[in-house]
Formats: structure tokens, sequence, C-alpha cells
């Protein structure tokens, strides 16, 4: 995850100023932006924001047909009087630009959304929303991740609890050849406790 990340901080003395900066580069990731698809785009790539202390991931190309209304949505936002207000208008709608992705950029934005998130966060609508967004591309995240990614960020995938230890040991059996050691031992890990997780309740039925 980490060696597809572009870090990108907005700083500014005015706020006006920031939201014109966060507009102008939501712009620049629209699918017509030539130039930065081929400055930027590898797949699942994607962007670190910071503005205003906040943290938000964003694909490397955004749809075309989404970008204006997306635009148009954050200058509205900048023109809230309540800095409160304007915040939390801003956080719920940057956490749904992976909605908007070109190609699998969309998953690895969702991803570190998730993951960004407070617990508190995570329940919220965009919370729910991103878990069964997640659950749903389950085994391709798993997948990429398992085959391109640092153990450690592997096994940060898989300590969400995506899928079932089923799945989890289909993929295994698939990918292990491939696997190193780190990876392997991460993935029987997170099986075994989904397998007892799977037994307790089984149990708990037949009580």
């Amino acid at each position: 995850m980490a060696k597809q990340i572009v870090e990108i901080c907005i700083s500014h003395e005015k706020t006006k100023d920031c939201y014109k900066e966060l507009v102008s580069i939501i712009n620049d990731h629209s699918t017509d932006s030539e130039a930065y698809f081929f400055r930027y785009y590898a797949p699942r790539k994607i962007f670190k924001l910071t503005v205003f202390g906040m943290c938000f991931y964003l694909p490397i190309m955004i749809n075309s047909y989404r970008t204006i209304s997306i635009c148009q949505e954050i200058e509205k936002i900048s023109k809230k009087i309540l800095k409160s207000a304007r915040r939390k208008k801003l956080t719920n709608t940057m956490e749904t630009l992976y909605k908007y992705a070109f190609g699998d950029d969309g998953k690895e934005a969702a991803l570190n959304t998730y993951l960004n998130m407070s617990e508190k966060r995570r329940k919220s609508k965009n919370g729910k929303e991103l878990r069964e967004y997640l659950e749903e591309y389950a085994t391709e995240i798993i997948r990429w991740h398992a085959e391109n990614a640092e153990p450690e960020e592997v096994y940060t995938v898989l300590k969400l609890n995506l899928v079932s230890a089923d799945v989890l040991q289909a993929i295994y059996s698939e990918l292990e050849k491939d696997m190193g050691i780190e990876v392997k031992a991460y993935f029987l890990e997170m099986i075994g406790k989904e397998s007892s997780i799977n037994a307790s309740k089984e149990e708990k039925w037949t009580l």
C-alpha cells in the first residue's frame, strides 16, 4: 500500500485558498486530464491528501462525469460559515470519492480510507458503505496485496476480517507457493482465528 501512495499537503494562510487548491487538484484528476494520467497513473496508485489537519485518500483518476459535481459540492462547503460544519461536510464528501475512481484505484482509496477511520467513524453511514464495498471486493483486494504488498500491509488487510476462513483458505491454497514465509504465517494465523470463531458460534447453537 505505502509504495502506491503519493502524498500531497495543502497549506495556505487563508482557508478559501485551501479549498481552491483542493478543487483544482480534483479537477486535475479527471479522466479527461491526460497530463495527470501519464505522470501518475499506475494500477492501484492513490493520493494521500492532507488538508486542515485531516487526511483523505483519493483515486489518482476520477471519472470525468463526476468531477464537476464534486467540485461544485466542495465550493458550496467552503462557503459555510461554521468551521465545524465545513469540516463535517468535507469529510463526508471526501470519504466517498472511491466510488468514482477510474480502474482499480477505487479499491485502494476505499481500503485506506477505511483504515484511516476511527471505530466511531466506521459505524457512520460512510463507514458502513465502505465496509460493504470492501467486503464485495474482498477476495480481489486480498489477492492483490498477497501478491504485491509488504507482509505487514498484508496483515493489516487480513485483520479487517473481510472474508470467511473458507475463502481465506482458498486464497491461501492458490497463492501459497509464491508467498513469503511472513505472509504465509499471517494467512495461517487469520485462518486459525476465523475457524475458532466459527467453531465457537456453532457450539453455541448446539447447546
